[in-house]
Parts: C-alpha cells; sequence; structure tokens
C-alpha cells in the first residue's frame, strides 16, 4: 500500500502542473496523487477544479492514479462532474451528504472508490450508519480548504475510535510531518496526504521519503 499520497492545492491549473512535474522526482506510474477542490462556499477559499482540464490535461501527460478532495457545498450534485476517466477515488464530507446511498452506487457504477471525510468539528459517529459500505474512510485533520495549516490533535483520538469500529483504510490529511506521521500511524492511520511538507520542501523527494520512512517505511 502507497503510505504517503502527495496533495496538490493551488489555484490554477499551471501551479498543478508545476506540481506535477516536481512529482516525477518520486513517484512511479500508477501511484496515487491527491487533489484537493474547495468552492470558496463550503470553504474559505477556492482552488483550481476543472474537470474537463483534469481529464485533458492532467491524466493524459501524468500516469497516475488519482483521489478527488471534494470540499464543497453540494458534494451529491459536484461529485457528477467528476465521474472522469482517470478518477480512481472520491472523497466527499460527511456533514455534507444528502444521499450516501446514490453516491455509493453512483461510484460503484463507474468503477470508483468513495471515501467519506470527517473534518476537525465533525463526530465520526456522523458515518455509523453506513461506515460498513466504505473501504476508505479520511480523517481531516485541519479546517476544510487551505493547506499548510497546523495538525489538530484531536485528530489522534478520531483515528484511535475509527479503527476500532471499521477495518477501512483510514487516511489522515493536513499538518502531517514526521512527528504527526508517526502519532497517526500508531494510532492506526494507513495512508498519509501531505501538501506544504512535501512541495513547500527545497527538495520534495526528500521530504517524500522522510514522511514515507516515518510512516513505518
Amino acid at each position: 500500500m502507497q503510505k504517503i499520497i502527495p496533495a496538490l492545492n493551488a489555484e490554477n491549473l499551471e501551479d498543478i502542473l508545476n506540481l506535477l512535474d516536481k512529482s516525477r522526482d518520486f513517484l512511479k506510474t500508477g501511484d496515487w496523487v491527491h487533489l484537493d477542490v474547495a468552492d470558496g462556499i463550503y470553504t474559505g477559499n477556492k482552488t483550481w477544479g476543472d474537470p474537463d482540464e483534469f481529464e485533458l490535461k492532467i491524466t493524459e501527460n501524468f500516469k497516475y492514479k488519482y483521489e478527488i478532495h471534494l470540499m464543497v457545498e453540494n458534494p451529491d450534485e459536484e461529485i457528477k462532474r467528476w465521474i472522469k476517466n482517470g478518477v480512481g477515488r472520491i472523497i466527499v464530507h460527511a456533514e455534507k451528504i444528502k444521499d450516501i446511498s446514490s453516491l455509493i452506487s453512483l461510484c460503484g457504477s463507474n468503477d470508483i472508490e468513495l471515501s467519506v471525510s470527517i473534518g476537525p468539528e465533525v463526530d465520526i459517529g456522523v458515518i455509523d450508519s453506513y461506515i460498513d459500505s466504505l473501504s476508505n474512510i479520511q480523517i481531516l485533520a485541519v479546517t476544510p480548504g487551505l493547506a499548510g495549516q497546523k495538525f489538530t490533535e484531536s485528530s489522534v483520538d478520531k483515528i484511535s475510535k475509527l479503527r476500532e469500529k471499521t477495518n477501512a483504510t483510514i487516511e489522515i490529511d493536513g499538518g502531517m510531518t514526521e512527528d504527526t506521521i508517526e502519532v497517526c500511524f500508531d494510532a492506526g492511520a494507513d495512508v498519509f496526504v501531505s501538501a506544504s511538507y512535501i512541495f513547500k520542501n527545497n527538495n520534495p523527494k526528500a521530504a517524500f521519503e522522510k514522511l514515507e520512512n516515518a510512516a513505518g517505511g
């Protein structure tokens, strides 16, 4: 299992493509990449999020697997725009879902994994009624939107409690450093998503490898 997934959080396509170019130094064909899509309504900021550009400019040139993190006000509608070639997983926020059964069915029929994100202000119990239908669950350890925020310590307890409830893959996103990854790994997290630690480093490859080592190698 790929333990570290680099996250792309940017306002325009050019910046996204630049980050993907940097990723060539430490990712292999078929590795996972995380794309943040913030709508400026659910979130305080807006990022790049054009599914047509994704299909034409990104998946044609960068042969990775992509998870799309929809930090949006209406995921039930927005998700329909992202049923595209190259999307392997779509992450939506638990408290904004209107019809989870429809989302599970839509993703399943398009061979896309559905993941549900639980943010800092959301109790993990919100997904209890359908937790057994999920193979991937995200704990978001920062306020949805901006990259580079500080890790929320209460996320460690959420990971532990969630691990008691499910065997699904637990993905932790936000504020990832060598130290926070070690704590989250010990609590039961499987996959770690990082943007700033990797891409704001002068040597993204070295930063990526440090995070891999912190996650158990």
